[in-house]
Formats: C-alpha cells, sequence, structure tokens
C-alpha cells in the first residue's frame, strides 16, 4: 500500500487525517506503517474513517444480489465466511465497488504458513502452530459454503472488465485464501449498531426483496470475547488468540451459551482502512482505535516523538501468533532477567519474543498417563482399553468440574502454566475411590506435589509430556539455536528462520518448565520432611497464591 494510494483515498471517500501529524513510510520486516511526523501529545487525533467506508458483510451490497433465505444461511455459518465472500465480490466489481481504491492497495501475498509449501511445513514439526494452519479445512469451506453459490449465481460472481488489478483469478480458491488472510491480519471488531446498514443513507436495497433477519446471525460464535465491548470500544483481532480462518465453519457452534449470544450480537466484522496499516510490535503500542460519533477515529495514547513509528494497540502477541498471522515474528533482546534462568546452551542466541508460549494438547497428557500405567503394570493382568475409558471419562469430568479446557498453554511464567496441568494429572491419576469421592463433592484436585501420596507419578507423567513435545520438535536446541546465531552471516531461509525461533521458544519453555518441576518435587520432599519431624507443615509445592490463580487453558 503507498500513501498516495491509502491516504489520498481516504481523504476522497469522506475520510480524514491530520498530514501533519501522520505519514507512512516502509518498515524493514513490518512493511508499510505509520509514522509521526512531529511530536504528538497523548490524545492527538490521527484519522478518522467514516461508517460508510467500513468494509462488512453488513455493508457490502452483496447482500441484495442473493435470495433473503441464501444470505441467511450464509451468515449464519459464521461472520467469517460471509465477510471474505463479500470482499471477493467488492474485489471483482473492479470501479464499481465503493472499496476498489482501498482494496487495490491491499497485499496479495503473504509469509503466513497458509501459503507454505509442505516442505516448509516441515519446519514446524513438533510446534502447536503446525496444527492451526487450517488450510484443508478453510478449503473444506470454500467447497462446501463459496461454490455452491458461485454455481447457482454466475451472473452475480462475474467479475467487471476494470477489475484488472489482481494477479489471482477472481473468486477462485486462492482468492479465497487471499481475503481470508487480510481479513485476519488487518480486520476489526465493532460495536454492531455502528455497522447497521439503517445508519447508512449511500447503501442500497434492491428490488424491495425481504432481507429476513441475517442481518442479527452475521456474528461467529468465536467472533468476540467472553465479555462484552464496552459502547465506542474498537477490538482488533490481533488481541484474540483462538481466532483463525479455519474456523468459519464452526463459528455456529451449538454448544455456546445464550450469554455469549448475546454479546456476539452486539459485534461485527469490518475492515477499517488506514487503521489497518499501523503495525503491531510488543509492549510498543501507542495508539488506539474507537468508535465515536458514526466514525472510527485513531488517536495516540502517549505521548509519540517525531519520528517514532504509530504502533496500534494489539496487546501482547506471541510469535506463534505474528507468524500465523501476519507472516513475520519478533526478534527482540530477550530481558536479562529470563536470559539468566536458561541453560548456558539455550542462551547462545539471547532473542525472541516474551509473549511466546505453547499449548499442550490434553491428548498428550492423557497417553502419558496410560504409558506410565503401561509401564507399572508390566506383567500384571490389566485391561488398557479399560483403564483408558476410565481416563477419557475423568477428561469428561475434568472440562465439566474445572470450567476449563484439556488444552494447556505454557508461558515464561510457568509456575502458574504448569498449576492447572498439575490438576489434571493428579485427577487422572487419583485411584478409583479419591476420584468417586471427588465427584461427590463437586471438587477437582489442588494443584500441589505431595510426596507422600501422588507427587511423584504426577512428576514423572508431567516430565514424561514434556519430553514427548522435545521429541516432537524434530531438530533439538542445540543444532536450532545455532543456525539462528549464525543467520546474519549464513542466512536462512525466510520461513524457517522463522519456525526457528518459534521452535528455539519451545525449548526454552520445555526446560523451563522441566526445572520448575525438579524445583517443585525438592520442595515437596524438603517439606514432607519437616512435617514428619514435626516442623513446617507446607513448603512451596503448591502454587504460589493458595492456588486460586485461574487456569491458562484453552477449549478447542
Amino acid at each position: 500500500m503507498t500513501q498516495e494510494n491509502a491516504l489520498e483515498w481516504l481523504v476522497a471517500s469522506g475520510g480524514w487525517y491530520d498530514e501533519t501529524a501522520m505519514g507512512l513510510q516502509e518498515y524493514p520486516g513490518m512493511g508499510l506503517g505509520a509514522v509521526a511526523l512531529r511530536d504528538l501529545e497523548e490524545d492527538t487525533l490521527l484519522f478518522t474513517v467514516p461508517s460508510q467506508l467500513l468494509l462488512s458483510a453488513e455493508h457490502s451490497d452483496l447482500r441484495t444480489h442473493l435470495s433473503s433465505a441464501d444470505w441467511k444461511d450464509l451468515v449464519e455459518i459464521g461472520g467469517w465466511t460471509a465477510l471474505i465472500l463479500c470482499m471477493m465480490w467488492e474485489d471483482a466489481q473492479g470501479v464499481r465497488s465503493k472499496w476498489y481504491g482501498y482494496l487495490r492497495t491491499l497485499p496479495e501475498r503473504f509469509d503466513t504458513p497458509m501459503f507454505w509449501s509442505e516442505e516448509e511445513l516441515k519446519w514446524l514439526q513438533g510446534t502447536d502452530l503446525l496444527s492451526k494452519v487450517g488450510k484443508a479445512s478453510a478449503e473444506e469451506t470454500y467447497k462446501t459454503k463459496i461454490v455452491p453459490l458461485l454455481e447457482k449465481y454466475p451472473e452475480v460472481f462475474t467479475p467487471d472488465k476494470s477489475a484488472t488489478h489482481r494477479q489471482i483469478k477472481h473468486f477462485s480458491v486462492d482468492d479465497f485464501h487471499v481475503q481470508g488472510s487480510r481479513m485476519l491480519s488487518r480486520s476489526f471488531s465493532v460495536p454492531k449498531s455502528s455497522a447497521d446498514r439503517d445508519l447508512l443513507g449511500d447503501v442500497s436495497m434492491q428490488s424491495g426483496e425481504d432481507q429476513g433477519d441475517g442481518s442479527d446471525a452475521a456474528m461467529s460464535a468465536d467472533g468476540v470475547d467472553g465479555e462484552a465491548e464496552q459502547a465506542g470500544e474498537v477490538k482488533n483481532h490481533r488481541e484474540d488468540e483462538e481466532r483463525d480462518v479455519s474456523d468459519a465453519e464452526e463459528n455456529n457452534d451449538d454448544d455456546d451459551d445464550d450469554d455469549d449470544s448475546d454479546t456476539e450480537a452486539e459485534e461485527e466484522e469490518v475492515m477499517v482502512p488506514v487503521a489497518d496499516i499501523l503495525n503491531a510490535a510488543f509492549d510498543l503500542d501507542n495508539a488506539n482505535l474507537s468508535f465515536e460519533d458514526g466514525r472510527c477515529q485513531m488517536s495516540s495514547t502517549k505521548r509519540i516523538a517525531k519520528g517514532e513509528q504509530i504502533f496500534n494497540t494489539y496487546g501482547g502477541p506471541s510469535n506463534s501468533y505474528l507468524l500465523r498471522r501476519y507472516g513475520h515474528v519478533d526478534a527482540l533482546p530477550l530481558p536479562t532477567d529470563l536470559v539468566k534462568r536458561f541453560s548456558l546452551e539455550l542462551r547462545t542466541w539471547p532473542y525472541g519474543n516474551v509473549a511466546d508460549d505453547f499449548e499442550i494438547s490434553g491428548e498428550v497428557v492423557l497417553e502419558a498417563v496410560v504409558e506410565d500405567w503401561r509401564e507399572r503394570n508390566k506383567g500384571k493382568a490389566g485391561d488398557e482399553t479399560a483403564f483408558r475409558a476410565k481416563m477419557v471419562e475423568r477428561v469428561d469430568r475434568w472440562l465439566e468440574a474445572s470450567g476449563f479446557g484439556d488444552t494447556f498453554v505454557m508461558e515464561y511464567d510457568v509456575d502458574e502454566s504448569l498449576d492447572e496441568m498439575i490438576a489434571f494429572v493428579r485427577l487422572l491419576a487419583m485411584d478409583d475411590t479419591t476420584f468417586e469421592a471427588g465427584r461427590e463433592k463437586q471438587k477437582i484436585p489442588k494443584p500441589k506435589i505431595e510426596v507422600e501420596s501422588d507427587g511423584k507419578q504426577v512428576i514423572r507423567i508431567l516430565k514424561a509430556v514434556l519430553d514427548a513435545q522435545r521429541r516432537g520438535l524434530d531438530q533439538d536446541a542445540k543444532t536450532i539455536l545455532a543456525a539462528l546465531d549464525k543467520h546474519k552471516a549464513e542466512a536462512l531461509p525466510l520461513n524457517q528462520y522463522h519456525a526457528y525461533i518459534i521452535k528455539a521458544a519451545i525449548h526454552r519453555l520445555l526446560y523451563l518448565a522441566e526445572k520448575e518441576l525438579d524445583d517443585r518435587l525438592k520442595a515437596a520432599v524438603k517439606s514432607a520432611q519437616e512435617k514428619a519431624r514435626g516442623g513446617k507443615k507446607r513448603g512451596h509445592s503448591e502454587t504460589k497464591g493458595g492456588g486460586n490463580k485461574k487456569p491458562k487453558t484453552k477449549v478447542k
């Protein structure tokens, strides 16, 4: 996107920007971004985008060319699918689309894993990111939800002769991937009322056909956080770790409760021109987008010196998230106190992202529990099938009683990150009598290690889980960090470089998690010894803060 195309189009279309305050320029590794042209005070208004320029399923005229039933079916699939198809259609309209000047400036090439070759994807082996690429799922959505509409309305989905700015075929599966990637990396959620077609005088309705209540169904079930947005707040999807283009076909999940549905009805997926140019970087945000008086507006949230880049508020995204959404990663100097916690080998290349994390599936934990049972029952009579079925029942119990999922998030704050997995393993490993007693009391185990009972077994299982994750990474830490350390002299292919940065973080997180387990076991042994001597009865084997912190689990 060039400065002339983006900002001139905004002004010509009824928007505004402060040409003395903000400009656009290229940034290495980030592409185009916004720069402060003078010293900016907090709350400086940078630009405004009127509501009629927000590109969304609600605003697009595509709905006027489909039957009310087909439109309703489309939006009920989920907000993502409807928005992506609308973007495909608007792009194919060429100069006839009000967003022509905006769409033609958006990228067609992405470095996200969605566009990697099969060989390149092997570099992500062992990472949780590999399972989130979702290309096959997205193509299934295209085949089953989009293609039938293309075939039913050939006259609607015929590109205009002026739509010659694209390098890929309109309405193809490649087009679906590109528009989906544009949406994932650039879209926002705005209050539903701010995107209501009834408020927009220049959006026409054709043929007088009843449009039904499709607009109410346009929100995806996974499209918003659990808490309602405050009036006027605009949320960028870079803040939401759980969203993926492949989720479009799952967004109408019937299991969502009514409270979530009420929240979803308050928001809509939109593309906000110019706002999507601002880049993201960990802990560097200095501007925020809000909706007021019928317009989106970007304002500074703190003082910004002349020449500094203007970053929108996106939270603290991990490198896995950045790579999946935007095709880049942060390789920043890690804090000294964090690096000191690593082994000497892991300090070789002291860069990365302090927000890095990775997910451990409950299935991996379950397999470690079964393997532990198998080892303990060698040469003994036992029914592994029955034991596995019992463990599956306990997983269901965990999901019901804990209120959390069975995917566990490991972060550099490993002390807290391990708590929920310890509680989960204790539930799986406990004897039947203890399990039944806990079920009657509607309780789950506390995240503590007790050598007098199950502590050593829990530690053994958790270490097996960490070992399984480490083996899955394919390359060891020494190989990965050595390659990263030599990258400037012996440049790796870009995608391999990004994948190695992701893997380096996982190796470090695994090391810290294993070290924490060792420390907890030592503390538990010490506590047991003191208890036996009649001394202190509680060591550091319980989670800090009394075990009341909310586990960092994710519902898949």
